[in-house]
Protein backbone atom coordinates (compact mmCIF):
# COMPACT_ATOMS: atom_id res chain seq x y z
CA UNK A 1 0.00 0.00 0.00
CA UNK A 2 1.18 3.60 -0.73
CA UNK A 3 -0.38 6.11 1.31
CA UNK A 4 0.41 10.11 -0.31
CA UNK A 5 0.97 13.03 1.56
CA UNK A 6 0.61 16.04 -0.82
CA UNK A 7 2.55 18.81 -1.11
CA UNK A 8 1.77 22.73 -1.18
CA UNK A 9 3.79 24.83 1.94
CA UNK A 10 1.72 23.58 4.60
CA UNK A 11 -1.18 25.82 3.08
CA UNK A 12 -2.87 24.50 -0.16
CA UNK A 13 -3.34 21.36 -1.76
CA UNK A 14 -5.59 18.41 -0.98
CA UNK A 15 -5.48 14.50 -1.69
CA UNK A 16 -8.21 14.84 -4.75
CA UNK A 17 -5.59 16.83 -6.61
CA UNK A 18 -3.84 13.64 -7.26
CA UNK A 19 -5.57 10.83 -9.23
CA UNK A 20 -3.69 8.09 -8.75
CA UNK A 21 -5.18 5.18 -11.14
CA UNK A 22 -1.95 4.89 -13.22
CA UNK A 23 -0.02 4.60 -10.02
CA UNK A 24 -2.30 2.31 -9.05
CA UNK A 25 -3.39 0.30 -11.86
CA UNK A 26 0.49 -0.06 -13.37
CA UNK A 27 2.14 0.14 -9.98
CA UNK A 28 -0.28 -3.26 -8.86
CA UNK A 29 -0.98 -1.12 -5.47
CA UNK A 30 -3.18 -0.01 -3.17
CA UNK A 31 -3.01 3.99 -3.07
CA UNK A 32 -4.54 6.17 0.18
CA UNK A 33 -4.80 10.03 -0.70
CA UNK A 34 -4.92 11.75 2.24
CA UNK A 35 -6.08 14.34 3.82
CA UNK A 36 -4.58 17.09 6.69
CA UNK A 37 -5.31 20.44 7.87
CA UNK A 38 -3.12 23.62 6.35
CA UNK A 39 -1.95 26.67 7.58
CA UNK A 40 -2.81 28.21 10.92
CA UNK A 41 -5.58 24.85 11.34
CA UNK A 42 -2.74 22.45 11.06
CA UNK A 43 0.50 24.42 11.76
CA UNK A 44 -0.29 27.27 14.48
CA UNK A 45 1.62 26.61 17.51
CA UNK A 46 1.00 28.71 20.94
CA UNK A 47 1.49 28.23 24.91
CA UNK A 48 -1.93 28.26 25.41
CA UNK A 49 -3.13 25.43 22.65
CA UNK A 50 -2.55 21.80 23.48
CA UNK A 51 -0.97 20.06 26.13
CA UNK A 52 2.15 18.59 27.06
CA UNK A 53 3.52 21.71 24.44
CA UNK A 54 1.75 19.33 21.52
CA UNK A 55 0.21 22.39 19.30
CA UNK A 56 1.77 23.50 15.88
CA UNK A 57 1.62 19.54 14.72
CA UNK A 58 -2.28 18.92 14.47
CA UNK A 59 -1.53 18.52 10.54
CA UNK A 60 0.68 15.62 11.15
CA UNK A 61 -1.36 14.11 13.81
CA UNK A 62 -4.20 13.85 11.05
CA UNK A 63 -1.74 12.03 8.58
CA UNK A 64 -0.80 9.60 11.90
CA UNK A 65 -4.82 9.21 12.01
CA UNK A 66 -4.74 8.87 8.40
CA UNK A 67 -2.15 6.10 8.91
CA UNK A 68 -3.38 4.27 11.96
CA UNK A 69 -7.11 4.10 8.92
CA UNK A 70 -5.13 2.57 6.82
CA UNK A 71 -3.51 -0.24 9.34
CA UNK A 72 -7.34 -1.10 10.22
CA UNK A 73 -8.89 -1.20 7.17
CA UNK A 74 -6.11 -2.33 4.47
CA UNK A 75 -7.67 -5.61 4.08
CA UNK A 76 -10.82 -4.42 3.03
CA UNK A 77 -9.56 -2.50 -0.12
CA UNK A 78 -6.82 -5.47 -1.05
CA UNK A 79 -4.42 -3.95 0.64
CA UNK A 80 -2.07 -5.41 3.52
CA UNK A 81 -1.24 -3.66 7.17
CA UNK A 82 2.19 -4.88 7.68
CA UNK A 83 3.50 -3.10 4.69
CA UNK A 84 2.67 0.37 4.14
CA UNK A 85 5.15 2.86 2.37
CA UNK A 86 4.34 7.05 3.76
CA UNK A 87 5.45 8.91 0.43
CA UNK A 88 4.83 12.45 -0.38
CA UNK A 89 6.15 15.55 -2.50
CA UNK A 90 7.93 18.96 -0.88
CA UNK A 91 5.59 19.48 2.39
CA UNK A 92 4.55 16.21 1.91
CA UNK A 93 8.09 14.50 1.86
CA UNK A 94 8.83 17.12 4.50
CA UNK A 95 6.24 15.53 6.76
CA UNK A 96 7.35 11.95 5.84
CA UNK A 97 10.56 13.13 6.92
CA UNK A 98 8.94 13.97 10.51
CA UNK A 99 6.73 10.76 10.89
CA UNK A 100 11.03 9.13 10.49
CA UNK A 101 11.91 11.19 14.00
CA UNK A 102 8.30 10.81 15.06
CA UNK A 103 8.21 8.25 18.13
CA UNK A 104 4.49 7.71 17.96
CA UNK A 105 4.93 6.90 14.24
CA UNK A 106 6.52 3.58 15.11
CA UNK A 107 5.09 0.27 12.99
CA UNK A 108 2.46 2.96 10.68
CA UNK A 109 4.57 2.90 7.83
CA UNK A 110 7.05 0.29 6.52
CA UNK A 111 8.44 2.27 3.91
CA UNK A 112 9.32 6.08 2.92
CA UNK A 113 9.37 7.86 -0.65
CA UNK A 114 10.31 11.52 -0.13
CA UNK A 115 10.07 13.28 -2.92
CA UNK A 116 11.79 17.40 -3.32
CA UNK A 117 12.11 17.63 0.62
CA UNK A 118 14.93 16.58 2.05
CA UNK A 119 15.20 15.48 5.67
CA UNK A 120 18.18 17.86 6.28
CA UNK A 121 16.82 21.33 6.14
CA UNK A 122 17.42 23.70 3.59
CA UNK A 123 16.48 27.16 3.97
CA UNK A 124 12.98 26.43 2.79
CA UNK A 125 9.94 28.82 4.90
CA UNK A 126 8.71 25.05 5.70
CA UNK A 127 11.78 23.01 7.10
CA UNK A 128 10.29 22.13 11.14
CA UNK A 129 10.81 25.06 13.39
CA UNK A 130 12.03 24.96 17.25
CA UNK A 131 9.16 24.88 19.40
CA UNK A 132 10.03 28.42 20.80
CA UNK A 133 10.13 29.65 17.25
CA UNK A 134 6.95 28.74 16.54
CA UNK A 135 5.38 29.88 19.22
CA UNK A 136 6.61 33.04 18.80
CA UNK A 137 5.36 33.26 15.37
CA UNK A 138 1.64 31.98 17.04
CA UNK A 139 2.01 34.49 19.63
CA UNK A 140 2.10 37.41 16.74
CA UNK A 141 -0.46 35.95 14.80
CA UNK A 142 -3.12 35.70 17.95
CA UNK A 143 -1.96 39.28 18.53
CA UNK A 144 -3.30 39.92 15.21
CA UNK A 145 -6.79 39.07 16.27
CA UNK A 146 -7.76 41.45 18.29
CA UNK A 147 -8.79 39.57 21.53
CA UNK A 148 -7.19 41.67 24.21
CA UNK A 149 -3.93 41.97 26.15
CA UNK A 150 -4.42 38.73 28.12
CA UNK A 151 -5.50 36.41 25.70
CA UNK A 152 -7.03 33.00 27.34
CA UNK A 153 -7.27 29.49 25.76
CA UNK A 154 -11.22 29.57 26.05
CA UNK A 155 -10.78 32.53 23.59
CA UNK A 156 -8.88 30.64 21.22
CA UNK A 157 -11.01 27.91 21.29
CA UNK A 158 -14.14 30.49 21.24
CA UNK A 159 -15.65 29.72 17.45
CA UNK A 160 -18.04 32.83 17.97
CA UNK A 161 -14.34 34.55 18.85
CA UNK A 162 -12.17 33.10 16.02
CA UNK A 163 -13.96 31.65 13.44
CA UNK A 164 -11.65 29.70 10.63
CA UNK A 165 -11.99 32.23 8.17
CA UNK A 166 -10.55 35.11 11.00
CA UNK A 167 -7.63 32.83 11.48
CA UNK A 168 -6.67 32.12 8.23
CA UNK A 169 -7.16 35.48 7.31
CA UNK A 170 -4.53 36.63 10.09
CA UNK A 171 -2.32 34.04 9.11
CA UNK A 172 -1.95 35.51 5.11
CA UNK A 173 -0.98 38.78 6.95
CA UNK A 174 1.36 37.66 9.65
CA UNK A 175 4.96 36.54 8.82
CA UNK A 176 3.77 32.89 10.43
CA UNK A 177 5.41 29.79 8.20
CA UNK A 178 3.84 26.90 8.66
CA UNK A 179 5.54 23.52 9.12
CA UNK A 180 6.45 20.90 11.99
CA UNK A 181 7.25 21.98 14.90
CA UNK A 182 10.36 20.15 17.18
CA UNK A 183 10.32 20.01 20.98
CA UNK A 184 8.00 17.36 22.77
CA UNK A 185 4.84 16.41 21.64
CA UNK A 186 4.38 14.62 18.59
CA UNK A 187 7.72 15.64 17.34
CA UNK A 188 10.90 16.17 20.26
CA UNK A 189 13.65 16.04 17.77
CA UNK A 190 14.08 17.05 14.31
CA UNK A 191 14.49 14.69 11.46
CA UNK A 192 18.10 15.93 11.48
CA UNK A 193 19.34 15.26 14.68
CA UNK A 194 17.09 12.38 14.91
CA UNK A 195 18.73 10.42 11.96
CA UNK A 196 22.17 11.44 13.07
CA UNK A 197 22.02 9.76 16.60
CA UNK A 198 20.34 7.17 14.72
CA UNK A 199 16.56 7.53 16.35
CA UNK A 200 14.18 7.22 13.64
CA UNK A 201 11.42 4.51 12.27
CA UNK A 202 14.13 2.01 10.53
CA UNK A 203 12.72 1.43 7.23
CA UNK A 204 14.00 1.76 3.77
CA UNK A 205 13.97 5.58 2.37
CA UNK A 206 13.99 6.55 -1.57
CA UNK A 207 14.56 10.21 -2.25
CA UNK A 208 15.27 13.11 -4.67
CA UNK A 209 15.11 16.19 -5.89
CA UNK A 210 14.53 17.58 -9.59
CA UNK A 211 17.12 18.82 -11.31
CA UNK A 212 15.88 22.56 -11.86
CA UNK A 213 14.04 22.67 -8.18
CA UNK A 214 13.96 26.29 -7.84
CA UNK A 215 13.01 27.58 -11.47
CA UNK A 216 9.31 27.52 -10.19
CA UNK A 217 10.10 29.43 -6.84
CA UNK A 218 12.07 32.18 -8.53
CA UNK A 219 9.66 32.94 -11.44
CA UNK A 220 7.14 33.32 -8.23
CA UNK A 221 9.77 35.60 -6.61
CA UNK A 222 10.27 37.13 -10.04
CA UNK A 223 6.33 37.58 -10.33
CA UNK A 224 6.03 39.50 -6.53
CA UNK A 225 9.52 41.49 -6.86
CA UNK A 226 10.06 42.58 -10.75
CA UNK A 227 6.51 41.49 -12.54
CA UNK A 228 8.99 39.74 -14.94
CA UNK A 229 12.63 38.13 -15.35
CA UNK A 230 15.15 39.00 -12.63
CA UNK A 231 16.77 42.01 -14.99
CA UNK A 232 20.31 40.47 -15.46
CA UNK A 233 21.63 44.39 -13.77
CA UNK A 234 20.37 42.80 -10.54
CA UNK A 235 21.52 39.30 -10.51
CA UNK A 236 24.83 40.76 -8.62
CA UNK A 237 22.43 42.27 -5.74
CA UNK A 238 20.33 39.11 -5.66
CA UNK A 239 23.39 37.04 -4.48
CA UNK A 240 24.87 39.76 -2.36
CA UNK A 241 21.48 39.94 -0.56
CA UNK A 242 21.28 35.83 -0.02
CA UNK A 243 25.32 35.36 0.52
CA UNK A 244 26.86 38.54 2.28
CA UNK A 245 30.20 37.74 2.81
CA UNK A 246 30.82 34.27 0.59
CA UNK A 247 28.72 36.53 -2.42
CA UNK A 248 31.74 37.11 -3.89
CA UNK A 249 32.69 33.23 -4.30
CA UNK A 250 29.43 32.35 -5.17
CA UNK A 251 29.31 34.87 -8.46
CA UNK A 252 32.62 33.54 -9.68
CA UNK A 253 31.51 29.94 -9.31
CA UNK A 254 28.45 31.09 -10.98
CA UNK A 255 28.80 34.01 -13.74
CA UNK A 256 26.39 35.53 -15.33
CA UNK A 257 27.67 34.78 -18.68
CA UNK A 258 27.11 30.89 -18.04
CA UNK A 259 23.85 30.96 -18.40
CA UNK A 260 20.47 32.07 -20.37
CA UNK A 261 19.41 34.50 -18.13
CA UNK A 262 19.61 35.82 -14.88
CA UNK A 263 16.48 33.71 -13.63
CA UNK A 264 18.00 30.54 -14.78
CA UNK A 265 21.81 31.80 -13.10
CA UNK A 266 19.72 32.42 -9.76
CA UNK A 267 17.56 29.07 -9.89
CA UNK A 268 21.08 27.52 -10.34
CA UNK A 269 22.33 28.55 -7.43
CA UNK A 270 19.56 28.58 -5.13
CA UNK A 271 19.08 24.77 -6.51
CA UNK A 272 22.63 23.86 -5.60
CA UNK A 273 23.19 25.60 -2.22
CA UNK A 274 19.74 24.26 -0.89
CA UNK A 275 17.98 21.39 -2.40
CA UNK A 276 20.73 19.82 -3.88
CA UNK A 277 23.19 19.98 -0.57
CA UNK A 278 20.52 18.96 1.42
CA UNK A 279 19.88 15.89 -0.71
CA UNK A 280 23.74 14.67 -0.08
CA UNK A 281 23.58 15.46 3.41
CA UNK A 282 20.20 13.62 3.54
CA UNK A 283 21.51 10.42 1.80
CA UNK A 284 24.55 9.95 3.48
CA UNK A 285 22.74 10.28 7.02
CA UNK A 286 20.12 7.78 6.22
CA UNK A 287 22.47 5.64 4.39
CA UNK A 288 24.21 4.98 7.49
CA UNK A 289 21.11 3.53 9.20
CA UNK A 290 18.62 2.13 6.06
CA UNK A 291 19.01 1.49 2.71
CA UNK A 292 18.76 4.77 1.01
CA UNK A 293 17.94 5.06 -2.77
CA UNK A 294 18.25 8.50 -4.41
CA UNK A 295 16.86 9.95 -7.44
CA UNK A 296 17.46 13.25 -9.73
CA UNK A 297 14.02 13.73 -11.99
CA UNK A 298 16.17 15.07 -15.01
CA UNK A 299 13.82 15.80 -17.59
CA UNK A 300 14.39 19.03 -18.89
CA UNK A 301 11.31 18.79 -21.47
CA UNK A 302 8.66 18.17 -18.20
CA UNK A 303 5.20 19.35 -19.21
CA UNK A 304 4.02 22.63 -17.74
CA UNK A 305 0.55 23.83 -16.75
CA UNK A 306 -2.25 24.64 -19.67
CA UNK A 307 -3.11 27.88 -18.14
CA UNK A 308 -0.34 30.08 -17.63
CA UNK A 309 2.21 30.67 -20.79
CA UNK A 310 5.82 29.25 -19.55
CA UNK A 311 7.70 32.27 -19.01
CA UNK A 312 10.94 30.76 -20.00
CA UNK A 313 12.62 27.36 -20.11
CA UNK A 314 12.10 25.60 -16.59
CA UNK A 315 13.48 22.16 -17.39
CA UNK A 316 12.91 19.79 -14.39
CA UNK A 317 11.23 22.42 -11.87
CA UNK A 318 9.52 22.02 -8.62
CA UNK A 319 6.80 19.65 -8.74
CA UNK A 320 7.94 18.93 -12.55
CA UNK A 321 7.82 14.99 -11.88
CA UNK A 322 3.97 14.30 -10.61
CA UNK A 323 2.56 14.02 -13.64
CA UNK A 324 4.58 11.07 -14.56
CA UNK A 325 3.11 9.42 -11.31
CA UNK A 326 -0.65 10.67 -10.91
CA UNK A 327 -3.12 11.82 -13.54
CA UNK A 328 -2.75 15.59 -12.40
CA UNK A 329 -4.76 18.01 -14.12
CA UNK A 330 -4.00 21.41 -16.01
CA UNK A 331 -0.82 19.86 -17.19
CA UNK A 332 0.39 19.84 -20.72
CA UNK A 333 -0.02 16.02 -21.75
CA UNK A 334 3.20 13.46 -21.80
CA UNK A 335 5.02 12.89 -24.44
CA UNK A 336 6.18 9.11 -26.32
CA UNK A 337 9.09 9.39 -24.43
CA UNK A 338 7.98 11.07 -21.24
CA UNK A 339 5.17 8.13 -21.14
CA UNK A 340 7.94 5.33 -21.14
CA UNK A 341 9.76 7.01 -17.97
CA UNK A 342 6.51 7.35 -16.38
CA UNK A 343 6.48 3.50 -16.93
CA UNK A 344 9.48 2.99 -15.61
CA UNK A 345 9.12 5.67 -12.53
CA UNK A 346 5.74 3.67 -11.53
CA UNK A 347 7.89 0.47 -11.54
CA UNK A 348 10.60 1.38 -9.63
CA UNK A 349 8.10 3.34 -7.19
CA UNK A 350 5.71 0.42 -7.16
CA UNK A 351 8.60 -2.51 -6.53
CA UNK A 352 10.42 -0.27 -3.73
CA UNK A 353 6.63 -0.16 -2.06
CA UNK A 354 6.14 -4.15 -2.30
CA UNK A 355 9.81 -4.79 -1.34
CA UNK A 356 11.92 -1.95 -0.29
CA UNK A 357 14.13 -2.18 -3.44
CA UNK A 358 13.54 -0.60 -6.90
CA UNK A 359 14.28 -3.03 -8.99
CA UNK A 360 12.76 -3.80 -12.09
CA UNK A 361 13.65 -5.98 -14.62
CA UNK A 362 14.90 -4.73 -18.20
CA UNK A 363 15.64 -1.22 -16.38
CA UNK A 364 18.61 0.23 -14.84
CA UNK A 365 20.05 -1.11 -11.97
CA UNK A 366 19.44 1.52 -8.85
CA UNK A 367 22.08 0.76 -6.26
CA UNK A 368 21.61 1.89 -2.57
CA UNK A 369 24.42 4.54 -1.80
CA UNK A 370 26.36 4.67 1.40
CA UNK A 371 27.56 6.91 3.76
CA UNK A 372 30.91 7.29 1.38
CA UNK A 373 29.62 6.57 -1.62
CA UNK A 374 26.52 8.50 -2.94
CA UNK A 375 24.73 6.56 -6.14
CA UNK A 376 21.99 8.82 -7.75
CA UNK A 377 20.11 7.74 -10.15
CA UNK A 378 18.82 10.33 -12.78
CA UNK A 379 15.46 10.08 -14.36
CA UNK A 380 15.92 11.24 -18.28
CA UNK A 381 13.60 11.07 -21.25
CA UNK A 382 17.32 12.48 -22.85
CA UNK A 383 20.73 11.84 -23.73
CA UNK A 384 21.35 8.28 -22.02
CA UNK A 385 17.80 8.00 -20.47
CA UNK A 386 18.03 6.65 -16.76
CA UNK A 387 21.58 6.19 -15.94
CA UNK A 388 24.05 6.63 -12.63
CA UNK A 389 24.69 10.54 -12.73
CA UNK A 390 27.55 12.03 -10.86
CA UNK A 391 25.37 14.13 -8.49
CA UNK A 392 27.74 16.05 -6.36
CA UNK A 393 29.65 17.49 -9.25
CA UNK A 394 26.43 18.24 -11.15
CA UNK A 395 25.65 20.75 -8.23
CA UNK A 396 29.07 21.94 -6.46
CA UNK A 397 28.46 20.16 -3.27
CA UNK A 398 32.37 20.14 -2.64
CA UNK A 399 31.92 24.09 -3.08
CA UNK A 400 28.66 24.62 -0.96
CA UNK A 401 30.15 22.72 1.75
CA UNK A 402 32.56 25.42 2.55
CA UNK A 403 29.93 28.18 2.24
CA UNK A 404 27.42 30.07 4.94
CA UNK A 405 24.13 29.59 3.50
Amino acid sequence: MIVWLHGGSFKDGGGHLYPAQRLATRGDAVVVTVNYRLGALGFLAHPLLGEARASGNFGLADQQAALRWVHDNAAAFGGDSRNVTLAGESAGAISTCAHLAAPSSAGLFHRAILQSGPCVAGGSGNDPRPRRTAEDQGQRLVASLGLGTHVTAAQLRDPRLVTPEKLLSAAATTDTAFGPVVGAGLLPVGPEPAIAAGRINRVPVLHGINRDEQRLQVWGYELARYEGPVPADRYTAEIRQRFGGDATRVLLRYPLNRYDSASHALAAVLTDSQQAASTVETARLLSRRVPTFTYEFADDRAPWFRDFPEPYPMGAYHAAELPYLFDVGNIEPLDEAQRRLADHMIDYWASFARAGVPAVPGAPAWAPGTPGRLSVLALDTGGNGIEVTDFTVRHQHEFWSTVKT
